[in-house]
């Protein structure tokens, strides 16, 4: 795969999961006033899942062939990634807290389970080896020159 349609499909895998994680914007609207499911709430669950579904199958079609399956344990990385998993313990930190205390504001309890979700999703794929060799050698020379070195 070629650098630029490496680039384009890796934004479309994030793209997919980022359908995923914003459906949990949907959830206020999933019940009507009589405490049924109604159909947004069904069009959220399919939106949650297909997301997925569809970042996954993305992910394995553009890459699995060239890098493998992905490696879980891999963290700090790089800049991008260390920003993810550091919103990703903050934002689990709150949405346990969010979990205990039911009297929390909806709007943070949706906001922190968004952030939570997306910072999951992009721990995967910004500590990945796909990112790494993508993007690499941009946030090397980002790095470098923040250094000062030339």
């Amino acid at each position: 795969m070629k650098k630029i349609s490496e680039r384009k499909a890796f934004i479309l895998v994030y793209v997919a999961f980022l359908i995923s994680a914003l459906s949990v914007w949907l959830i206020p609207l999933a019940y009507d006033k009589t405490d049924h499911l109604s159909t947004i709430g069904y069009l959220t669950g399919a939106m949650f899942w297909i997301g997925m579904i569809a970042g996954i199958a993305g992910y394995f079609l553009f890459f699995g062939k060239e890098y493998g399956k992905p490696n879980i344990k891999r963290i700090f990385k790089n800049i991008p990634a260390i920003t993810a998993d550091i919103i990703f313990v903050m934002s689990l930190g709150g949405t346990i807290y969010c979990a205990i205390h039911f009297n929390t504001n909806q709007v943070i309890a949706e906001l922190l389970m968004f952030l939570l979700i997306t910072s999951v999703y992009s721990h995967f794929l910004l500590n990945g080896k796909v990112f790494q060799h993508i993007y690499g050698k941009e946030i090397e020379i980002q790095r470098t020159q923040e250094k000062g070195v030339r």
